[in-house]
């Protein structure tokens, strides 16, 4: 199979890099892609810049150019909840933004392809299954909190997410998204955490790719 990996920041992105045996690197514009293999499977895998259209951009150079399967999008997210828990894995199961006008999240169905959901639910034990607000701002608490928290009912938070996963709803293109919690809504945790939280997620990202069959996109 031929994965599309996507993270947004560096540290994100080299903490995958490094884990694969051994890469090379496609040039397009000015986004890298490494292509690698683990098991059976090709990944190609991309730093997206922070962002929704840098997301966008790089979710739709995947699919253009390296005729992918599916995306998976992952790195950090923000949780707005009063239980913080940083390093908390999320596997995504619905996307919002909250920076949009709010008649788009109630015309496009963005919910997570149920195949890629549960063979991620099989293989994360301990991750916790919840909906996610992106939008191009970092929430640091207030009115925007109290919108994303009360009016959709979510409590993670991105910059990225559904960015990626409209490109590929628009394209007709599978897609996961899987993070992990770094801060509470506080750009001070956020700095402290989010070398550390990442790695476990990144390392459990890989187990999957390995692990995934193309059958298994495909539900009994």
């Amino acid at each position: 199979m031929r994965i599309g990996l996507i993270a947004a920041c560096g540290h994100e992105f080299e903490q995958f890099i490094n884990l694969l045996p051994s890469t090379k690197v496609k040039n397009f514009q000015n986004f890298q892609i490494f292509e690698g293999k683990i098991g059976k499977n090709k990944l190609f895998v991309i730093k997206s810049g922070i962002g929704k259209v840098a997301a966008a951009c790089s979710a739709q150079l995947l699919i253009d150019k390296c005729k992918i399967d599916f995306i998976v999008n992952f790195g950090t997210a923000g949780w707005l909840g009063e239980n913080y828990n940083a390093g908390q894995i999320l596997i995504i199961d619905k996307i919002y933004y909250w920076d949009f006008n709010f008649i788009i999240n109630e015309l496009v169905p963005f919910v997570a392809d149920s195949a890629l959901l549960n063979f991620a639910k099989k293989n994360i034990k301990d991750a916790l299954v919840t909906s996610l607000a992106t939008g191009d701002d970092f929430v640091e608490g207030g009115e925007v909190k109290r919108k994303i928290v009360e009016e959709l009912n979510t409590f993670a938070c991105d910059m990225e997410g559904m960015a990626v996963a409209h490109v590929c709803y628009l394209n007709n293109i599978k897609y996961l998204l899987l993070k992990t919690v770094s801060d509470n809504g506080e750009s001070e945790a956020y700095q402290a955490n989010k070398f550390d939280v990442t790695q476990t997620l990144v390392e459990k990202i890989l187990l999957l790719c390995e692990k995934i069959k193309k059958e298994d996109l495909y539900e009994d």
